[in-house]
């Protein structure tokens, strides 16, 4: 393989335990239900959607302990900026007014639609790995993890498809058969897996390409103030259509992209707080046996009645403790 290119980190943050913050979601989540006559679903509104677990520190130490070789480190916010983040490090804040085209569609507190704008970002490399700040780098991970033997990033994948079932499931598995359904149309039916949870590298030319294959529907998804089943997903809908393009175009086998299906070894999704569950014995294993990849899901209570709060201060204890374990030195992104 040929030097590879400089690769970009890209993070998407809110601080969701600011008053302000939360006075703002409620305010258009009110909106929301006077324009389209119901409110927008506690999935798409709840703690579990903006709860600040401190995941971001954690995981730019990660960055900085496992992956030290990114070119920029970029955080994409709504202009909130984390109290501890060291005004000299060299992580740079993007705003969303800098990447929506469309202001009217601001304040968002959608996911997917500020992940459709991505490629906007000013100055963006060709290839960067995209982060939510729940994902954290467990091992030492070079560079040549995230591209195939041709230099083309790896499509990372989950080892499950998109069951017909998603369309009648929650929003999630609704806005993964949306997906499903709009390659069908384009590429014919087939069986499209799930995209990885996990940190993945792009191609920012592709990303392009792809997203302009729908572009009715990608403006749909960036208008889309909260979550909604009709939002295109961009970690499903990237690596399933970068994979057509290339049989569509019948590029040879050694210049297609290298399909990586990623198996527990390699990205460990830990669903924290979830009841039922063993997720504080799932820590435990990931301490002692680290992937390569890791994921903390915030599944704990979404609208916590006051006597739920203790069981939250508890996951929020463990959540934190097993953080300073996996990641105990202070990177230079923080004050000291």
């Amino acid at each position: 393989m040929s030097e590879l290119p400089p690769v970009d980190l890209v993070y998407t943050w809110v601080d969701g335990s600011n008053p302000l913050f939360a006075a703002k979601v409620e305010k258009y989540r009110r909106e929301e239900a006077v324009r389209t006559g119901k409110a927008p679903p506690p999935y798409c509104t709840g703690a579990q959607r903006f709860r600040d677990l401190d995941n971001l520190r954690y995981s730019l130490r990660s960055a900085e302990q496992n992956a030290p070789w990114f070119r920029r480190v970029i955080i994409v916010t709504n202009g909130q900026v984390p109290r501890w983040l060291r005004k000299e490090s060299r992580a740079e804040i993007v705003r969303h007014e800098e990447i929506f085209e469309n202001l009217d569609a601001l304040p968002t507190f959608n996911a997917s639609a500020i992940e459709s704008r991505l490629h906007r970002i000013p100055g963006l490399g060709r290839y960067f790995v995209f982060m939510n700040d729940d994902f954290f780098f467990s091992r030492p991970t070079p560079k040549e993890y995230f591209f195939g033997a041709n230099g083309r990033p790896r499509l990372m994948l989950l080892p499950t498809v998109i069951e017909p079932g998603f369309g009648k499931g929650d929003c999630w598995e609704k806005t993964l058969f949306n997906v499903a359904e709009n390659l069908n149309k384009r590429f014919g039916f087939r069986l499209w897996m799930q995209g990885t949870h996990g940190p993945a590298c792009f191609d920012r030319e592709l990303l392009e390409k792809i997203y302009l294959l729908w572009p009715a529907e990608m403006e749909r998804t960036s208008r889309n103030r909260f979550r909604d089943e009709s939002d295109m997903q961009l970690h499903a809908l990237y690596m399933n259509a970068a994979a057509a393009l290339d049989e569509e175009e019948q590029k040879s086998e050694t210049d297609r992209h290298e399909r990586a299906i990623m198996p527990e070894k390699e990205l460990r999704i830990v669903s924290v707080g979830e009841r039922g569950k063993g997720w504080r014995e799932n820590l435990l294993e990931v301490v002692v046996n680290p992937p390569q990849l890791l994921c903390l899901n915030d599944l704990g209570p979404n609208e916590p009645t006051p006597g739920e709060l203790a069981e939250i201060a508890e996951i929020e204890k463990a959540h934190k403790t097993f953080l300073e374990k996996m990641f105990p030195k202070p990177s230079s992104f923080e004050q000291v």
